[in-house]
């Protein structure tokens, strides 16, 4: 059986840097685990269109870093999930029913 391959997604490289990255999840220092990385990019996959980014209420924000430079940030809600980029190019990419809610959970 062959590994699945990973998901294009632009934080996976940063969680594939190790400590060179650091993490802040609503504003604390918190890393996200990496099977949630995973994960997200996972279920975003190939659902990725440009958007202008307006993070609605509620959303959770997660940043990443590297040498003190902002490299990204997403934003996650019960049924999206949007991305930008350190220039501000931002895309969305709408999630299965109930995905979006258990990656919530799965924060705290």
């Amino acid at each position: 059986m062959q590994a699945a391959p990973r998901p294009d997604a632009p934080w996976m490289d940063a969680s594939a840097a190790g400590p060179a990255t650091q993490w802040r999840i609503d504003g604390q220092a918190r890393t996200p685990a990496p099977n949630w990385l995973y994960t997200l990019g996972v279920q975003s996959q190939g659902r990725w269109r440009p958007v202008v980014h307006a993070p609605a209420p509620g959303e959770r924000e997660v940043q990443w870093w590297q040498g003190g430079v902002l490299q990204g940030r997403l934003w996650l809600g019960p049924e999206r999930v949007r991305w930008c980029d350190a220039q501000a190019r931002c895309e969305e990419a709408v999630l299965d029913e109930g995905v979006g809610s258990a990656l919530l959970n799965a924060l705290d």
